[in-house]
């Protein structure tokens, strides 16, 4: 096969977060892929400072953070899209009159407006440094995204549907809160314009995430974990092995990448 652009999801697709380490069988992989000539590219819904060691060790040619909202080539930013501050100051304002805890990540740092034991051990889970806690957090850089941390947020998101989308993270409670239109598919077509790259003879991108569907779909081969969500694998074109079950190495192999 010609050299194609291959992108991979972080979480739970090349990194096992139980086990808080890279598959071996992911690591042979991505040496075998670069030997034969394609580009590899990150899409994740972490921040530029939240990306694990190990996956910065990874020949990565940019990265698409923040869900679509930043990404990066050679620690430059290519292309940004924050959130409007008049936004992240409603919202704000609307999560405190209902004691509900929110994140907000911008491309150095999160800001939490409370802690609780559940939320201590998901950031221990995900290898996320310990954000700074504040209820009266201010900030001039970008907010890329919001984080809540409960299931109860429906009537939010019915307020900001006009706004805002909400993003459930499935395996546990809460989600990424990001502006109408963003994604990691539609930072991808801004990513290719701005580099003018169109040498790629596929996309292939491998997710298994809520926020993966539409950059599975909009690939030439959406690829979905076998421990991927299922309304990602109803969408994929390929449905792999688990991650623990070498399946970034399998899918890659089946499809003729090395």
């Amino acid at each position: 096969m010609e050299p194609c652009l291959i992108i991979f999801d972080i979480d739970e697709t090349l990194y096992m977060n139980s086990k808080h380490q890279i598959p071996e069988s992911t690591l042979k992989a991505i040496d075998k892929l670069k030997v034969a000539g394609h580009t590899i590219a990150i899409a994740t819904g972490r921040g530029p400072h939240e990306i694990i060691d190990d996956i910065k060790q990874l020949p990565i040619d940019f990265y698409i953070l923040a869900n679509g909202q930043l990404v990066m080539q050679n620690d430059e930013t290519i292309y940004e899209n924050a959130i409007e501050l008049e936004i992240v100051n409603e919202i704000l304002a609307d999560a405190d009159k209902a004691d509900i805890h929110l994140g907000f990540s911008s491309a150095t740092r999160t800001f939490l407006t409370g802690m609780t034991d559940d939320m201590q051990k998901a950031f221990a889970r995900y290898q996320i440094p310990m954000p700074t806690v504040s209820r009266n957090f201010k900030t001039d850089e970008p907010i890329h995204q919001i984080w809540y941390f409960s299931n109860e947020y429906q009537a939010t998101a019915e307020k900001f549907k006009e706004k805002l989308r909400f993003l459930p993270w499935g395996r546990t409670p809460g989600g990424d809160i990001l502006p109408i239109g963003v994604s990691k598919a539609f930072a991808l077509t801004k990513t290719l314009e701005i580099l003018s790259d169109n040498s790629y003879e596929k996309t292939i991108f491998f997710g298994d995430g809520m926020n993966d569907i539409e950059l599975i779909e909009a690939a030439d081969i959406g690829v979905a974990m076998g421990n991927a969500a299922e309304p990602v694998k109803e969408v994929a074109d390929f449905v792999t092995k688990n991650i623990e079950d070498d399946g970034v190495y399998y899918a890659c192999e089946q499809l003729g990448l090395f």
